[in-house]
């Protein structure tokens, strides 16, 4: 009797097994991820159940492509999938792969898949972990990192003539790159881990962004529609390797042609007769001699046209915010009676670096400091930064003698050369930022925060102690609230003043 009741226990449990298997065929997939839930539903076809991969493409983030009526492209972080109509073949990622069953193509663009491609190969192109919790349901997990991987933040970011991928890793990575064709793939020296960002809305320049992570890892940057060349540089704070993706540039509008002026008859007049007691002067050639007029100072206020600098938001930008503080200087520093201020441009207008350094030499300004505002991929970045010249060819004030031939003035001619202009300022530059530098630290709270050196063209060519001042980031949604209250810009604006100030009273 106990063997015929242990059997009937058994084929109860084997039918309540079957019974739950052929219910959950046809049932609705869910998908769980932190507090979200997200499902889909299924349609029978040919008495299969099939899932809809527009759906998969909406809970997962992954671009869809159908590129004939036979065949059907989905893209993920970590690579791609390939769908042939009617046959259970796919490709993922160049490797072939079955599911049970055929693909299904609907009418109208609509492309279906057995359950299986959830377990087979969904989780091989998602930047996530796909854990099955029971017959329909799924939790979405943060994916495992690879032994011996290094993280890397990648981001990307919109500006008006070009789109930026940004990869962040302070663990010294370097990376190479190289242009595929289509697309420019990046490799490293050691073996990485990214999770891809989303692309970009509403730009032509930069396409889909995937992740491979064979070997090192490879990820693949796809050229847009607009795309006409690429440019890499390194930055810091933070350390970060930046490509941006440029479009064609813009082609000014031919200006309509002007009407021929009428015709008009000039009298013509006898010739000038010279006596012959009377001789041409002889003008001797003088050499140019700067002299400071010792009452100028000259505003840069960055950007400007079509360069919108730093911009959180339509409302907020970073060539308005310059712009405005400059005119808060201008106003502060004239209202002392003794200097008189220049500002590079006086409305929204476009303006090339070497001119905004041009009219400060013309004017021989006393000092020439350009504004800006800062912008980082860190969000927790504050705070004034003042930045002064630095010569990363090694030439010094006191070794010109030394400098190439291409660099020095030539003989008698008494002018000086645009990239050493700067060298025999540097200290008194240096003296400048740390007067500005000690006022924004006042004004933000930042007492730790220190002068920089960059080798900027804007500096490069100044003849008098030149600065590039970035008066706090708008980065920092913080922050920029409280650089959008003019009351704090032209606090701001008077410790600029303040700082010049102090520094020509000093002299």
């Amino acid at each position: 009797m106990t063997t015929l009741r242990r059997c009937s226990f058994a084929l109860i449990f084997v039918a309540v097994l079957i019974a739950g298997i052929w219910f959950s065929q046809g049932q609705t997939l869910q998908f769980f991820h932190d507090n979200r839930q997200s499902k889909i539903s299924p349609r029978e076809h040919d008495n299969v159940t099939y899932y809809s991969l527009r759906d998969v493409s909406n809970i997962f983030g992954l671009p869809i492509d159908e590129r004939s009526p036979e065949e059907f492209l989905m893209r993920g972080p970590r690579g791609s999938i390939t769908f042939f109509k009617d046959k259970p073949e796919i490709r993922v990622n160049g490797e072939i792969v079955a599911l049970s069953r055929p693909v299904w193509r609907r009418k109208g663009e609509h492309w279906y898949v057995t359950s299986d491609f959830f377990d087979k190969v969904l989780p091989r192109i998602i930047g996530v972990q796909l854990v099955r919790k029971s017959a329909t349901a799924f939790e979405l997990q943060p994916a495992q990192a690879q032994p011996g991987a290094v993280e890397v933040k990648a981001q990307t970011s919109v500006s008006p003539d070009h789109t930026r991928l940004s990869l962040e890793t302070s663990q010294g990575v370097t990376f190479q790159s190289r242009d595929a064709g289509n697309a420019v793939e990046v490799t490293a020296n050691r073996k990485i881990r990214i999770l891809v960002p989303p692309a970009p809305p509403n730009q032509s320049f930069m396409g889909r962004i995937s992740f491979d992570p064979s070997g090192n890892g490879v990820l693949r940057i796809e050229k847009g529609q607009r795309f006409q060349s690429s440019r890499e540089q390194t930055l810091e704070n933070p350390q970060r390797r930046v490509i941006d993706f440029y479009g064609p540039p813009e082609v000014p509008a031919t200006a309509p042609a002007l009407p021929q002026p009428p015709a008009v008859q000039v009298p013509v007049l006898p010739p000038i007769v010279v006596p012959p007691d009377i001789t041409t002067p002889q003008v001797e050639t003088q050499k140019f001699v700067r002299r400071p007029n010792r009452n100028v100072i000259v505003l840069d206020p960055g950007h400007g046209g079509s360069d919108l600098g730093v911009h959180p938001s339509t409302e907020l930008l970073e060539k308005a915010l310059t712009l405005l503080l400059a005119q808060q200087v201008k106003t502060l520093l004239e209202s002392q009676g003794a200097y008189k201020v220049v500002i590079t441009r006086q409305s929204d207008a476009a303006m090339p670096i070497v001119q905004r350094t041009a009219i400060a030499n013309s004017f021989h300004a006393e000092v020439f400091v350009s504004l800006h505002f800062g912008g980082s991929y860190d969000p927790g970045m504050r705070g004034g930064r003042v930045y002064y010249y630095a010569d990363v060819a090694g030439n010094s004030p006191a070794g010109k003698e030394n400098l190439p031939a291409e660099t020095a003035a030539s003989p008698g001619s008494g002018l000086t050369p645009w990239k050493t202009s700067q060298l025999s300022l540097v200290p008194r530059s240096q003296t400048l930022a740390a007067r500005l530098q000690a006022k924004l630290n006042d004004v933000f709270g930042t007492p730790d925060t220190r002068v920089g050196s960059r080798q900027f063209l804007v500096l490069q060519g100044s003849l008098s102690p030149a600065v590039i001042l970035e008066a706090g980031y708008l980065s920092n949604p913080d922050e920029a609230k409280f650089l959008a209250d003019t009351k704090n810009l032209k606090t701001i604006g008077g410790a600029i003043a303040g700082a010049i100030l102090d520094f020509l009273g000093g002299k």
